[in-house]
Formats: C-alpha cells, sequence, structure tokens
C-alpha cells in the first residue's frame, strides 16, 4: 500500500502514510500465548472502530518481545510458530517518532485520534483500558 518497509529495529518500522491512521501496540509485560491472543482481538477490534490499521512491535518476527518464558524455556521470535501471521496484526509499527504516545491508563483510546493524530503508539495495558471505556460490546 505504497508503504516502504524498513531494517527491522526497535522503534523502526514502516514509513507512515499520512492519510491512514495507525495503531501500534508495545508490549506492557510479558504473558503467555493465550494473553496474547486476545490482546490482539482486542487491538484489531479498536483499530476496526477506529478506521485504523493496526501493527505490533517487532512485526511478525519478534514474538519474544511479547511471550514469558514461563510455560516454555524456548520462545520462538516467529508469531508463525503459534498463529496465523497473514492477518493483522502482524506488520511491523510505522515510524514512532510522528506518532502520538498514548500511556496514561485513564486516556480512553476510542478517543485516541479525536485530536487529529493519525498514528498512535499504545504503550499500556490495551486489554485493561479497553475494559475500563467498556466500548467493545457497543
Amino acid at each position: 500500500q505504497g508503504q516502504k518497509q524498513r531494517h527491522h529495529t526497535f522503534g523502526g518500522g514502516l514509513e507512515m502514510d499520512s492519510t491512514t491512521r495507525h495503531l501500534n501496540l508495545f508490549p506492557s509485560k510479558l504473558a503467555g500465548i493465550a494473553d496474547r491472543k486476545a490482546m490482539f482481538w482486542y487491538l484489531n477490534g479498536l483499530a476496526a472502530q477506529l478506521g485504523a490499521v493496526p501493527h505490533i512491535i517487532g512485526g511478525a518476527h519478534r514474538a519474544d518481545l511479547f511471550l514469558t518464558n514461563d510455560h516454555s524455556e524456548v520462545v520462538s521470535p516467529e508469531w508463525e510458530t503459534y498463529l496465523d501471521t497473514h492477518r493483522p496484526p502482524f506488520t511491523e509499527v510505522v515510524s514512532v517518532a510522528a506518532c502520538k504516545n498514548a500511556t496514561d491508563k485513564d486516556e480512553d483510546l476510542y478517543s485516541a485520534f479525536d485530536d487529529g493524530s493519525t498514528c498512535v503508539n499504545i504503550r499500556q495495558s490495551l486489554i485493561e483500558n479497553v475494559h475500563k471505556f467498556d466500548h467493545v460490546d457497543e
């Protein structure tokens, strides 16, 4: 979609298209695969409601940034080991410097683009935020 791939570096990612909304997710903690699946479900739902494209740090190649090794000694860096990566959100984050940071747990992520922003870095517990503002079941 007219976007150029950059190197896989933390905070790197794709060039941002100024006309498309983007949600970049950075994990607030490591967790198991069931938690991550739920988090991606919420991310995709939030993105759909906001007309945005969801992204995760590391794209399809850095599951180790999200998964704990509490249940397995070895955590594969490849999401395809665990999930279908042909669907969102397994694309690298867009240019982080141009994005607004959402770190306040009291900020309603459903209104993240109301100020005209086109890119938001989610740096908090997505599931807790979505449940707090209770837009999921509407």
